[in-house]
């Protein structure tokens, strides 16, 4: 069959119309995709830093910062702080190019005025502005060698002070060292040439701190625990009892064993003893008598008389 002379295909069947929702009909939600368990919140370490702290940290950051502001420059407003700034850095400014002039005029005058010294005036001038920069010198030195003497008793009293067991605090060390200040103050020439020696000065000073120790306990530090001795703590063993040997009932009592023969040793027997330990001098504890006498005689090969 030729292609145009096919079958035309069925017709689709006509569309049936659909009945309309009743109204307040909702049509039912799309499930939602399944979500994976959430994973448990990681507590922080006690010494991790959490962003509340963080937080915290900048908020005291701030309120410092405006505080010293406020000190330094009477507001806390940042463009008035910047114009405060620029005002003093001119005046500043001001001031040195002020001084700078003020020097050379200084200089100025003083060359105008050596010019019309003579040359033994401008000697005594020279000389006069020598010594008073050596006065000047001088003061600056007795001043810094008070200083460092002052540092050095003030080291040697805050160490008898923790010697002592006072608390080292700013604040309780500066009530010692007025009160150790007060008390030099008010000793006598005589006392105060006690301390000249390091010796002295040092058990002077221990003395005196341990009565300020005994005089303000609540300054001072608990004495530290005593360690329990184990060797103290452990029980003592108990001493062996002596082993008692008994006798069985009946039987005859064993006799006592002789006394042991007393024998004169080497070291102390001489040739007038015998072996008993008599001697042939007489007037002693151990004399022999007359039959023990010529005995030893006849043994000894001696005529006896």
């Amino acid at each position: 069959m030729p292609p145009d002379e096919l079958p035309a295909p069925p017709a689709a069947p006509p569309a049936q119309p659909t009945a309309a929702p009743p109204a307040g009909y909702v049509p039912p939600a799309a499930p939602l995709p399944a979500q994976p368990p959430a994973a448990p919140a990681r507590r922080p370490a006690d010494d991790e830093e959490t962003p509340e702290d963080r937080a915290r940290a900048s908020n005291i950051r701030q309120r410092e910062r405006a505080k010293a502001n406020k000190e330094l420059y009477g507001t806390d407003d940042p463009e008035e702080i910047e114009r405060i700034k620029r005002q003093r850095s001119d005046r500043d400014a001001q001031f040195e190019k002020d001084q700078a002039e003020l020097v050379a005029l200084r200089k100025k005058d003083q060359d105008a005025e050596r010019a019309k010294m003579s040359d033994v005036e401008r000697l005594t001038a020279d000389l006069a502005a020598r010594d008073a920069r050596i006065k000047d010198l001088e003061a600056e030195l007795a001043k810094t060698k008070q200083e460092a003497v002052s540092e050095r008793q003030s080291s040697l009293v805050k160490q008898a002070a923790v010697r002592h067991r006072i608390k080292a605090k700013p604040s309780i060390m500066r009530v010692v060292l007025s009160e150790f200040g007060a008390h030099y103050l008010e000793l006598t020439s005589v006392e105060k040439k006690q301390w000249a020696s390091p010796a002295a000065a040092e058990r002077l000073l221990d003395k005196w701190m341990g009565r300020f120790a005994k005089d303000n306990p609540e300054m001072c530090d608990a004495p530290p625990a005593v360690p329990a001795d184990p060797a103290a703590a452990a029980p003592k063993p108990a001493a062996p009892r002596p082993t008692v040997v008994r006798q069985p009932i009946g039987a005859p009592r064993r006799p006592a064993p002789p006394p042991p023969a007393r024998t004169p040793t080497t070291s102390t027997r001489t040739a007038d003893m015998d072996e008993n330990g008599k001697t042939t001098r007489p007037g002693q504890p151990n004399s022999m008598n007359a039959a023990e006498l010529a005995a030893f005689k006849r043994k000894q090969g001696l005529k006896a008389s």
